[in-house]
């Protein structure tokens, strides 16, 4: 598959040269070469039916190198659009992905600050108490220290 569309889409441009070459050659192939080989006569005598002849089955063969490429192109075109959409899909998986890893942060550190703020109000509760506990013991002592019926 690969190859022959690469090879396709290589030949495009020399494709009319390649063409214009193979005619010349045909061309001289009956003056020259056929002469030489005592095919002349005979060439002369069909050498517009052959002509046409050739020139139909260049047509033909254009035809089938514009289709060919033209398959190659679409097909391209639809591999190219298939990448695309796949590209397109892993790239909003990641996006997904990177969304549900920053929403899983956000809520593990909001459970941190919440556990964190209910330890520090619990260490300011007995921080309170004790502080409380340590007024209350003062004054406990003081009363006790003071002599009775002042």
């Amino acid at each position: 598959g690969k190859k022959r569309e690469t090879q396709s889409e290589g030949e495009q441009p020399v494709f009319d040269t390649a063409i214009v070459a193979e005619v010349l050659k045909e061309e001289s192939a009956h003056s020259t070469f056929l002469s030489s080989m005592g095919y002349a006569s005979r060439s002369r005598r069909s050498g517009s039916s052959t002509s046409s002849a050739h020139i139909r089955v260049l047509e033909e063969r254009i035809e089938q190198k514009d289709r060919e490429a033209k398959d190659a192109n679409d097909r391209h075109r639809e591999e190219l659009a298939t990448r695309l959409q796949a590209q397109e899909r892993a790239f909003q998986e990641i996006q997904k992905k990177q969304q549900e890893e920053l929403e899983a942060l956000k809520k593990s550190q909001q459970e941190k600050n919440e556990a964190w703020a209910k330890k520090q109000k619990e260490t300011d509760n007995l921080l309170d108490f004790l502080l409380r506990a340590q007024a209350t013991q003062q004054a406990t002592q003081q009363s006790q220290s003071k002599p009775d019926g002042s």
